[in-house]
């Protein structure tokens, strides 16, 4: 099955309901999360976090590593920034 990468999934917003679409398909999820609160909550839903600032180069270029060449990219934030990081 095709792992997502999600970009803005530790709000309650579209990101959280994409994330639960994910889960309730045992799908492979890795996640970058600004707060150490929503990454702890969603470790322990099974996702891979990586906890920073999505515009930063390092902690997109581990997510996206970790979720390997063919993942799909899932963006719910409003920053271009974090698309051209991934393309890099």
């Amino acid at each position: 099955m095709t792992p997502w990468l999600l970009f803005g999934a530790g709000g309650k917003g579209v990101g959280a309901r994409t994330l639960e679409l994910a889960l309730a398909e045992q799908r492979p999820v890795v996640a970058v999360i600004r707060h150490a609160d929503a990454a702890t909550k969603l470790a322990q839903q099974g996702v891979q976090v990586f906890t920073g600032d999505a515009c930063d180069a390092s902690v997109v270029a581990a997510a996206c590593r970790a979720a390997g060449p063919d993942a799909l990219i899932i963006s719910t934030m409003e920053e271009l920034r974090i698309i051209w990081r991934t393309e890099q």
